[in-house]
């Protein structure tokens, strides 16, 4: 779920590069900066990220009877907003959308590959460890087992699949804070970008 959401991300990417000629031509006439922007599309976008999130919790762990509602729900929303913050800097990056749709969809589907689900993190070859560290998708899959196998609601199996998947020590405090940094490294990137490439004057 969080996989197929995330890469969905990238549908954003039509929309937001009319936002940015719009925002070009209005900073070329004084009547807006980069960070009051930067900052309005960033909590312009929360409350449909809330709702998708939420939306999506509720149907799968009620569907699936999973643990951990609110664990599952944060997790989720944290990986959305990490997506979405990828694809602003992305966006504001290169010129033109089918460019940047193809990157982020690269991009995701790299750290799916890497994040210690199909190749599990002890089988990746050394040459893509960096991918899986790099991963914000790491993260939040060895969160998401943590959220549904470790403890007494695990079942009996829990800890033997935890430890398959080298998940056995997770911290989700450190997951927290890596999602929370790659939300403002990736917005303070994207206010860099539009600081210094779109000052709405020609070159």
């Amino acid at each position: 779920v969080q996989a197929f959401l995330v890469f969905m991300s990238v549908a954003v990417l039509p929309f937001f590069l009319e936002q940015r000629d719009v925002f070009r031509r209005e900073r070329a006439n004084g009547d807006i900066s980069s960070c009051p922007y930067v900052v309005a599309n960033f909590l312009a976008g929360l409350p449909c990220i809330t709702v998708i999130a939420l939306v999506s919790t509720a149907l799968v762990v009620g569907l699936a009877d999973l643990n951990g509602f609110g664990g599952f729900f944060l997790n989720l929303w944290l990986s959305l907003i990490v997506a979405e913050s990828l694809m602003h800097l992305i966006g504001a990056a290169q010129p033109h959308y089918i460019i940047g749709m193809a990157l982020g969809a690269g991009l995701f589907g790299m750290f799916m590959l890497c994040e210690g689900f199909m190749v599990v993190k002890g089988k990746i070859p050394a040459g893509w460890k960096w991918a899986y560290h790099l991963a914000f998708h790491t993260y939040s899959f060895k969160w998401f087992l943590h959220n549904q196998f470790s403890g007494e609601d695990g079942g009996l199996v829990g800890d033997s699949i935890l430890q398959s998947y080298g998940a056995d020590d997770v911290d989700v405090t450190q997951c927290v804070v890596v999602l929370l940094v790659y939300i403002v490294v990736l917005e303070i990137g994207f206010y860099a970008v539009l600081k210094i490439f779109h000052t709405g004057h020609r070159s």
